[in-house]
């Protein structure tokens, strides 16, 4: 019996894993035929090991790299800085690569890297890609909520961002199945949509790992729900429109963008949520700076379109009454 142990011990090799549990710092052993959970607390990288029937995780050398930590690293103190800075100095060098959809023009920049931002320009794609995002978002937050849920029996920002991701995908389906001809954004556009989407739902991810949430309450439900309807409303109006009109009900009375506010409403009702942590603080600033620059952009197309005097402009973002 003792010899036919040490065979089976020496044909399962040790197999080690660095585990996605492990390297999100709540490393936890599990004994496949007993249940038992074993927590360690320690707080420096790790990896698995696999003896026998046990998992076993030990300390890995400070030398290894922990890909998820330095992935966290490279969102937040790099892609999303960068992010920003990219935004400012297109706004300033080359404002056409802001642009998208109908305020999409096809005069070339005039700045002294002229030649640099018109090779850019030329690489657009179309804007029903928009689509993508939203397919990434909806898979990416869905194993979130299921991941937090089974993981720490947790529902929180994960499954309220699926309720959005998959409310602007049916949308966006709509759109793209009722308006055949389409319009392009440049193709920045649709690699930093990508990059947002990702980015949201991995930091979310990480975060719940490392500093699990509490779950929401029915009055923070109530609240996101509310904002998620007031956006749809918007949105279906927009779509009933004939193309590139300017909207005229509800919050657009007051502003040319208010879908556009209502979105920051979104992300700012997350972040109060989540307790204003840093993984949702930077999507927000992101949020609220890419829009007020596409609103800005928007206001502008229309009084050039339609020549509207100054008397007859309500505010590009912000639904306030004018004076």
């Amino acid at each position: 019996m003792g010899k036919f142990y040490n065979s089976r011990r020496k044909k399962s090799k040790k197999k080690e894993t660095f585990g996605f549990v492990a390297s999100l710092r709540n490393i936890k052993y599990l004994n496949r035929k007993s249940t038992r959970i074993y927590s360690n607390t320690d707080l420096s990288p790790a990896f698995s090991v696999i003896q026998g029937d046990i998992l076993v995780t030990q300390p890995t050398p400070s030398a290894m790299i922990n890909i998820t930590d330095i992935l966290y690293i490279l969102i937040v103190c790099v892609s999303y800085p960068v992010g920003l800075l990219s935004v400012g100095i297109a706004l300033f060098l080359s404002p056409d690569l802001l642009q998208y959809g109908k305020t999409l023009s096809n005069h070339k920049t005039s700045s002294s890297y002229a030649n640099i931002f018109n090779q850019i320009y030329k690489l657009q794609v179309k804007r029903s890609w928009f689509i993508h995002f939203y397919y990434l978002s909806c898979v990416f937050s869905c194993f979130n909520t299921i991941y937090e849920y089974t993981h720490y029996d947790s529902i929180n920002i994960s499954f309220l961002y699926l309720i959005h991701s998959t409310r602007r995908l049916l949308e966006t389906y709509k759109q793209n199945s009722t308006v055949h001809e389409d319009t392009y954004m440049n193709i920045s556009h649709y690699l930093v949509g990508i990059w947002f989407y990702f980015n949201f739902n991995f930091l979310q991810l990480y975060k719940q790992a490392v500093n699990p949430n509490e779950n929401i309450s029915s009055l923070q439900l109530l609240i996101f729900l509310t904002l998620n309807a007031l956006q749809c409303i918007h949105h279906l109006h927009i779509q009933s429109l004939k193309k590139y009109t300017i909207p005229y009900l509800y919050l657009f009375k007051r502003s040319y963008c208010a879908h556009y506010f209502i979105e920051i409403l979104i992300y700012l009702s997350l972040m109060w949520f989540d307790h204003f942590s840093l993984e949702t603080k930077l999507p927000f600033i992101w949020t609220f700076a890419n829009l007020s620059v596409s609103a800005y952009n928007t206001k502008k197309w229309y009084i050039k379109k339609f020549n509207i005097k100054p008397k007859d402009q309500i505010h590009s973002l912000i639904p306030l009454y004018s004076t």
